[in-house]
């Protein structure tokens, strides 16, 4: 996760929007494949919906 993170920052340190926009979908469609695992995990990081 981190790794994506520093993927999207360096794209947009470099002003490389596209790249930035690339890695952020990249990044959000992997969180919400392992959404539901972190919220198991840590419940009180979520609120009740």
């Amino acid at each position: 996760m981190i790794e994506e993170h520093e993927r999207v920052a360096d794209a947009l340190e470099r002003g490389d929007a596209a790249t930035a926009l690339l890695a952020m979908d990249f990044h959000l469609d992997g969180l919400q494949l392992s959404l539901p695992e972190i919220r198991a995990r840590n419940p009180d990081y979520f609120t009740p919906e």
